[in-house]
């Protein structure tokens, strides 16, 4: 296919558009390993100049993943549900953080002491999958009470037991 005349091969790739995505598509189904390498290396290589990329158009980046979420809901959805479901302890212990800071209670600040969160709130998840029994973390002092968001504060509770407790009281699960 050697075009002398840059109309000529305009108008080739005109005609085979449909071929010539096929034969890319098929492309990028064969060779997923080598271009998820390729394009790993390439962004390990070139992190300064991605991240000046994205400052001077962080706008439009941000603009663009704004319509694409809103185009692709489901996608989003289910990347969602399987993120949560994958690290459920953590997300647990980030919600409830939030939530502590918005009332500046929070006092798991540390590394340490923000992965014995994590590990908490993981081992709620794994109990209420090992077991046929919903399993919570709860506040001892309730947070509406004035209580802290901190490890000493926090228990691993059968979830009958903690929703009956409610805010109502500071009792101790004792098993």
């Amino acid at each position: 296919m050697p075009y002398k005349n840059p109309e000529d091969k305009k108008a080739w790739a005109k005609a085979n558009r449909e071929n010539i995505l096929d034969t890319k598509k098929a492309y990028r189904e064969r060779n997923k390993e080598k271009i998820k390498a390729y394009s790993k290396a390439w962004q390990k290589a070139n992190k300064e100049k991605i991240k000046a990329y994205y400052e001077v158009n962080k706008e439009k980046i941000k603009a663009s993943c704004k319509v694409w979420k809103k185009a692709n809901r489901e996608k989003v959805k289910t990347r969602d549900k399987a993120y949560y479901e994958a690290n459920r302890g953590a997300s647990c212990a980030r919600v409830k953080a939030y939530k502590a800071t918005k009332k500046q209670n929070n006092y798991i600040t540390s590394r340490e002491d923000k992965q014995l969160a994590r590990w908490v709130y993981t081992m709620s998840a794994k109990l209420t999958e090992t077991t046929d029994i919903e399993w919570h973390v709860d506040h001892i002092k309730p947070l509406s009470k004035g209580g802290m968001h901190s490890l000493n504060n926090l228990q691993i509770v059968p979830a009958t037991w903690n929703l009956q407790k409610n805010n109502n009281n500071e009792e101790r699960w004792s098993g």
